[in-house]
């Protein structure tokens, strides 16, 4: 789907476990997005430049957010966090400049190199 540029909404079903690397790159229309309990990580640029996001929330069951996920999405302003994601990517949220609320759970043991550069 990535260069999507009608996908506004995005419901993934409930079977998938990873959501690729790029899966979504610069679907700049794209506004909703759930994602189900049982992806377990979100790849390297899968959301980049989806500047139509204006909030995320990471499921329980996701562990890992990868590099650039959800970089220059320039209209995401609030992301949640559940306390199971113990790694977030480098660059993984840089350039989101609208962003102005995430909750980083403990459980996180590291957080990658500019993962919020331009925040």
């Amino acid at each position: 789907f990535a260069s999507c540029l009608t996908l506004t909404s995005l419901r993934l079903p409930n079977t998938l476990r990873t959501i690729g690397d790029g899966a979504f790159y610069r679907c700049t229309s794209l506004q909703n997005v759930t994602i189900p309990e049982s992806v377990t990580s979100i790849g390297d640029w899968a959301f980049q430049g989806c500047a139509g996001i204006k909030s995320i929330v990471i499921p329980s069951s996701v562990k890992t957010i990868g590099d650039g996920a959800f970089a220059r999405a320039t209209g995401l302003e609030s992301v949640s966090i559940a306390c199971s994601v113990t790694s977030i990517g480098g660059w993984a949220f840089a350039r989101a400049s609208s962003l102005t609320s995430i909750s980083i759970p403990a459980s996180v043991q590291s957080v990658g190199d500019y993962a919020f550069k331009g925040c």
